[in-house]
């Protein structure tokens, strides 16, 4: 998590000048990019801050006690909300990369379907953190952002 955080904001920052150079297409896109990134990285550090503070206060504990329950609600409520920051983020890139004519067509669908995934999944972040296997629908978001950002990368690294 340590090194996932900042490479993001990398990402989202230079994905964002990338978009700038090449013309005022993307622009809005690219903007909403990269606040969606930051709050993304925001939560992000909620959610790793509490899952060390939980990894470290269940040592040598038999079973949870009230207080280790409420954090750790609060653990799976915070990891919830990275979906829909994850999917704005994924929508916001995919369509200022292709606006700004860096990657092709069917990378653009594949982050509207995507990211459409997460936030839809995200509409259900109660029921998330409370277990729900609505996880799964934000897991397959998260699959395709992963692909995304590959083909992406390769993409730009080409030239």
């Amino acid at each position: 998590m340590a090194l996932s955080l900042p490479l993001l904001l990398v990402f989202v920052t230079g994905l964002h000048g990338l978009v700038e150079r090449r013309g005022p297409a993307g622009a809005d896109w690219s903007r909403l990019t990269s606040a969606a990134g930051a709050a993304l990285a925001a939560v992000l550090v909620l959610v790793n801050v509490l899952q060390i503070g939980l990894t470290l206060s269940a040592d040598g504990l038999a079973e949870p006690t009230p207080a280790f329950e409420l954090v750790w609600q609060v653990h799976a409520a915070a990891f919830a909300l990275t979906l829909p920051t994850l999917g704005t983020t994924f929508i916001g890139a995919a369509l200022a990369a292709h606006a700004s004519g860096l990657t092709r067509g069917w990378q653009r669908l594949l982050g509207l379907v995507g990211g459409s995934l997460l936030l839809a999944a995200g509409l259900g972040n109660f029921a998330i953190a409370d277990g729900s296997a609505l996880i799964f629908v934000g897991l397959l978001g998260f699959a395709a952002w992963l692909v995304w950002l590959l083909a992406t990368g390769v993409r730009l690294v080409r030239g």
